[in-house]
């Protein structure tokens, strides 16, 4: 049985008039991950889904404006299923903090001095985000149909010397293709709330290289 519920004794006490026993009943995870908000249910249902067996049948239920709930059979085919980190390895790869500022701070609970540059427009246009929303969102670049060469992002002129075809490129996923960071740099110049601001270049195997910004990892960690 899977629902969220912040108070524990309310908790139980839904369950047990549904009839569910303590044993059937998923753990509301508040404890390891806190409230996640509108996704909380699906986290809950994906780590009921990792314990469970082919057989076993999963009520999930969600409420806000209105309640919804949906009942699930699993089957022989999750146990063909690929090895993926889920919530169980997610959460093992959690990093403790012990400052409570930056908690603070990250949970904007309190104002910080961030610079001068801290005072230039930083969010991406919604505009923006909605013509290249295929590659910010999806990853997906260019295939020159020429020449064959993947490039990211996806432009007008083929980028490969000898080639340069005009409107040649078709779409291509890279969100799949194996990468490797080329270069990167700590900035302590740059606006972060957790310098410094780690950045640089990612190479695709295929082709293709992205300049971004990186993100839940440390320094000494990159290589």
């Amino acid at each position: 049985l899977v629902y969220p519920c912040i108070f524990k004794r309310d908790h139980r006490n839904i369950a047990a008039q549904l009839g569910a026993t303590s044993e059937k009943l998923v753990d509301n995870m508040h404890e390891v991950c806190g409230e996640t908000g509108t996704t909380h249910p699906f986290i809950m249902f994906i780590s009921a889904l990792e314990k469970a067996r082919p057989g076993d049948r999963i009520l999930m239920i969600g409420f806000g404006q209105g309640a919804n709930a949906l009942l699930f059979e699993v089957t022989e085919n999750s146990t063909h299923l690929a090895e993926r980190n889920g919530v169980a390895g997610s959460l093992a790869n959690k990093k403790a903090m012990d400052n409570y500022l930056k908690w603070l701070k990250f949970r904007d609970l309190i104002q910080t001095e961030m610079g001068i540059r801290a005072e230039a427009p930083t969010q991406t246009a919604t505009t923006v985000l909605w013509r290249k929303n295929k590659m910010i969102l999806g990853l997906v670049g260019g295939k020159c149909k020429e020449c064959g060469t993947p490039q990211f992002p996806k432009m007008d002129i083929c980028v490969k010397p000898g080639c340069g075809a005009f409107y040649s490129q078709e779409d291509y996923e890279f969100a799949d293709v194996t990468a490797r960071v080329k270069t990167f740099t700590a900035d302590m110049l740059s606006i972060s709330v957790d310098p410094p601001a780690i950045y640089g270049m990612v190479q695709f195997e295929t082709g293709g290289r992205l300049l971004a910004d990186f993100t839940d990892c440390e320094l000494e960690d990159l290589k």
